[in-house]
């Protein structure tokens, strides 16, 4: 994108040295009304793909599988687990935090598989084997 700006910058300095500053002023004119129609039919096309709904899948199968479509703070499938605490250390303050990526509006999310888990989201933990008791 930016060679082409770079390309009608020249393009226009050119019509305004050889020609005049008239003609080159009728040149940008049309030039940035074709790149204004461009950008505003690619913008309604993308407003328009986005706003439909993709009827995102969530399915488990599996004996104790597990299948999330958003984010999921703990996933256990296994027995007799001892629990640690939900909510983890917090890191140094030395250390600056991940940026946060949201996910996608209705992802496709499936597990299978005995005990298996998937997550469309972040998911803090999962634990799929069995505890021992104490």
């Amino acid at each position: 994108m930016g060679a082409l700006c770079a390309g009608a910058i020249v393009a226009l300095i050119v019509v305004a040295i050889v020609v005049d500053l008239g003609t080159a002023g009728a040149v940008a004119s049309v030039i940035s009304g074709v790149v204004a129609l461009v950008g505003l039919t690619l913008s309604v096309f993308t407003l328009v793909r986005s706003g439909r709904p993709t009827d995102g899948t969530v399915g488990a199968s599996g004996e104790r599988a597990v299948a999330v479509g958003g984010n999921a703070g703990r996933v256990i499938t296994g027995d007799s687990v001892p629990l640690p605490p939900a909510t983890p250390s917090p890191a140094p303050p030395s250390a600056p935090a991940p940026p946060v990526v949201p996910p996608p509006a209705n992802p496709d999310v499936s597990a299978s598989g005995n005990r298996s888990a998937a997550v469309g989201g972040n998911a803090e933990e999962i634990i799929t084997g069995d505890g021992t008791h104490s």
